[in-house]
């Protein structure tokens, strides 16, 4: 009984040990047939013909052929490569974006014109295949400008959406201060808008990719000024949509513009930092700051400490601190008061940000007199007054009319006789008649502007002699005029 069994083990062990080789093979599929010999017989060949009309050939086989040329990607053969990747872009589907990518990441990036191939045959699969959700960190291992045209063929993010939405706020004076109404419809334009703005943003200090600037504006690709402008709102942006994500690119690049003093990008991202969580790059900001004036733009004297005390302030403004903020702002206003001839208008804006700071804290009669000295010392973007949401609070009162009335006034004293003369004239009298309409009392004119009639054109003109007030302002006694 023990041998029967014995011999019986022996027998089993001999069996498992006996090479399969009587098993039949795993049959070739007919369209792998197919596209093994167009493969080597066309891709492999000598002939750019021969290689094409395989790859039309391989295209008729449909969607069936992709994951037999999945295996060629890595052919040790260089066009075999190049070809599979260029006719997998035109017969995949989402299944062969992972084997893509890692190609991608196990390839040289020194290779640009397989890694042109890969970007385009990456784009075509998602630009087909709008439901796919792609993790857009799986794409790290393509450079930056291949990511962008990936991302915006797969609409992952609208890049050039993003850059006309944040051009529209640039105008020809270079006033981008209506950023912060737009920043939140960026977020109606899908979940991947921070990696498109930092796609925007690009490697290191370099400027915007030409590919993301939309055919009407391909002509500020050469304007350094505007390129900057765009980055600094991409800055801003980025820390305003609140996506931790954003930290890490935030935080190279304040260190970027901090070691070339660049005050207004390295501020901007300092700031988004802030708003991100990391107090680390304000804190280095201020410090530098305060050793003034090597971080001055103005090679010293007054300018330069003007321009110093206005970015203490602006800063300390920008991340809540409203003592601090009023207290350099007004230093800057009086040192500004001092001087004639400058040629920074930096006491003009921080006099201007004064009268914000008290309509955000809701002091109606304080931030409509900074409001109207800021238009003294000359501030005179009438457009910007009306959009600032910071001066909402100041906007129901009849005396803010007044005071646009006077910043029109104030810009035809510059102008001789004429037709821009007579425009300005006519906006400050429909302000006036806005004030009136809005119940302004003769206290609240005499508040405003007793000083109407000493506004003198360029050319000596006297703007006024009492008519025009009096015919302006009929609806209120004019016995409470007498002063003008």
């Amino acid at each position: 009984m023990r041998v029967a069994l014995a011999a019986l083990v022996l027998l089993l062990s001999l069996s498992a040990a006996t090479p399969a080789e009587d098993k039949p093979a795993a049959q070739e599929s007919p369209v792998a047939a197919k596209v093994r010999s167009l493969v080597e017989n066309g891709f492999a060949g000598p002939m750019l013909s021969d290689r094409s009309s395989a790859s039309e050939a391989i295209k008729t086989l449909g969607p069936e052929a992709a994951g037999h040329l999945e295996a060629y990607l890595e052919d040790s053969r260089y066009q075999v490569r190049l070809w599979a990747v260029m006719t997998l872009g035109e017969v995949g589907g989402t299944h062969s974006v992972p084997k893509l990518l890692r190609v991608a990441r196990e390839s040289a990036q020194t290779d640009f014109e397989f890694h042109t191939a890969l970007t385009k045959a990456l784009a075509r699969i998602l630009a087909g295949a709008r439901d796919y959700r792609v993790d857009p960190r799986e794409f790290d291992s393509l450079p930056e400008h291949a990511r962008g045209i990936v991302f915006q063929a797969a609409g992952m993010a609208p890049v050039r959406d993003i850059v006309t939405r944040l051009a529209a706020n640039i105008d020809s004076k270079g006033d981008s201060g209506s950023y912060q109404g737009q920043f939140k419809s960026l977020r109606l334009l899908g979940d991947f808008v921070v990696f498109a703005l930092l796609e925007i943003l690009g490697p290191g200090r370099g400027p915007v990719p030409r590919e993301y600037l939309p055919e009407d504006l391909a002509y500020r690709a050469t304007d350094e000024v505007w390129m900057k402008t765009l980055r600094w709102l991409c800055l801003l942006a980025l820390g305003e949509l609140g996506d931790p994500s954003a930290l890490p690119k935030l935080r190279s690049c304040f260190k970027d513009f901090f070691e070339e003093d660049d005050l207004t990008m390295s501020r901007a991202s300092a700031y988004s930092c802030w708003l991100l969580g990391d107090p680390g790059p304000v804190g280095l900001f201020l410090e530098k700051m305060k050793r003034r004036p090597s971080f001055s733009p103005w090679g010293g004297g007054i300018e330069s400490d003007i321009s110093h005390y206005f970015n203490l302030g602006y800063t300390y403004n920008m991340i809540g601190k409203v003592a601090e903020a009023m207290e350099n702002y007004r230093k800057c206003v009086n040192l500004h008061k001092s001087a004639t001839g400058l040629q920074t208008n930096g006491g003009i804006v921080a006099q201007y940000n004064i009268a914000c700071l008290y309509a955000v804290k809701r002091n109606l009669r304080a931030g409509l007199h900074a409001l109207r000295q800021a238009v003294e010392l000359g501030y005179s973007d009438e457009r910007w007054v009306l959009l600032d949401g910071d001066l909402d609070y100041l906007r129901h009162d009849p005396r803010f009319e007044l005071i646009l009335a006077r910043m029109h006034l104030r810009s035809a004293s510059r102008m001789t006789r004429g037709p821009g003369w007579t425009v300005m004239l006519d906006m400050a009298m429909d302000r006036i008649t806005e004030a009136v309409d809005r119940g302004l009392s003769p206290e609240h004119w005499i508040w405003a502007e007793r000083g109407f009639a000493n506004i003198r054109s360029a050319d000596g003109y006297a703007f006024e002699d009492g008519r025009m007030t009096a015919r302006a302002l009929a609806p209120v006694r004019f016995a409470a005029f007498k002063g003008f």
